[in-house]
């Protein structure tokens, strides 16, 4: 918070500072934008009278920001959204992040793009040599006229087009802004295989089914690590044949109503496994060659991963993270 006011008066002294998402996180000694961490950064903004444009909210974690004083038409627009009582409230601070398709890296990312005057032949090399399946078919940064991908080349072709130009294989394409709710653009994207997306009147990136398919995996991954992960954890428990009783105990013993419902292993929730391995009597009788305060450890930051996984943010987990789950499993797979 320190070295965010720091950027906050050199701002105020030298202009505007570009920077990324990333680096602006970093700045509240931050990683990815949660829904706390997101009003946390709000709220300093908005005591510092900065802003950023486009929204640190909207773009991917590394897309490049402007970090600048509130613009007179910002300025205005919220003391409008205050007079009709729509800003400044604890709802609007704590407001879950929306998922957007501008939080995707190929939102951010110019797209390939030819003229509608330009010969096949040429959109074809292109395709070719960026191992891309879609042009955007444009006579500027504001004007699109289509796109062209292998399927509208193959359907062309199929048909037996007469001429060579790019106009006579090109596809309508849909325009998404880039503050679209991620899930709404999807289904743009399901049905027309690719969409542009547009922040400030410019195409500033191109989202196809396969970027989708990619962040899945992305996202994904985390949590096949941790299924596989508990699943480890419960059958090495299950070596013990704890009691339906001893079972119970690991439950919080405020939460009655839970305490009745479980009776076996595959009833505890995380925490609760990670609870009966850091209990003496439990862990001497499986007989593991491990410390059991470093494997308890182990699990506890486990757990704190874990929570980060469930929110299911594009912004994913740090690297680091994820190679504590990939080592984790590992080890467990093992015993």
């Amino acid at each position: 918070m320190i070295e965010f006011k720091e950027a906050a008066e050199q701002i105020r002294r030298k202009g505007a500072k570009k920077l990324t998402v990333r680096q602006l996180l970093a700045l509240f000694g931050q990683q990815r934008r949660g829904r706390h961490v997101a009003a946390q950064v709000r709220k300093a903004l908005r005591k510092e009278k900065l802003e950023t444009v486009p929204s640190f909210e909207v773009v991917h974690i590394d897309s490049q920001i402007l970090l600048q004083s509130k613009t007179a038409a910002t300025v205005k627009q919220e003391k409008k959204e205050e007079a009709a009582g729509e800003n400044l409230s604890v709802a609007n601070e704590e407001r879950e992040v929306v998922l957007t398709i501008g939080q995707l890296e190929a939102a951010n990312r110019p797209p390939l793009r030819i003229s509608r005057n330009d010969t096949v032949t040429k959109a074809i090399t292109l395709m070719m040599q960026n191992d891309t399946a879609y042009l955007a078919v444009m006579s500027g940064e504001r004007t699109v006229d289509g796109i062209i991908s292998w399927r509208t080349i193959g359907k062309a072709r199929a048909a037996k087009r007469p001429t060579d130009t790019v106009q006579h294989y090109l596809a309508p394409v849909r325009i998404v802004e880039i503050d679209t709710p991620l899930f709404d653009a999807v289904r743009d994207i399901v049905e027309g295989e690719a969409v542009l997306v547009r922040s400030k009147g410019a195409i500033c990136g191109l989202v196809s089914a396969r970027d989708i398919a990619s962040q899945f995996v992305t996202l994904s991954e985390p949590f096949l690590f941790l299924e596989q992960i508990e699943h480890h954890l419960r059958a090495i428990l299950e070596k013990t044949r704890l009691s339906s009783s001893a079972v119970k105990e690991l439950v919080n013993p405020a939460d009655t109503d839970r305490i009745a419902k479980v009776s076996s292993v595959d009833d505890l929730s995380f925490g609760e496994l990670a609870r009966a391995f850091a209990r003496p009597e439990i862990w001497d009788r499986l007989h593991l060659l491990l410390d059991c305060g470093a494997f308890s450890l182990r699990l506890e930051e486990i757990r704190s991963i874990r929570n980060k996984v469930m929110h299911f943010h594009p912004d994913g987990i740090s690297e680091e993270d994820r190679e504590v789950l990939r080592k984790t499993r590992q080890m467990l797979q093992g015993l």
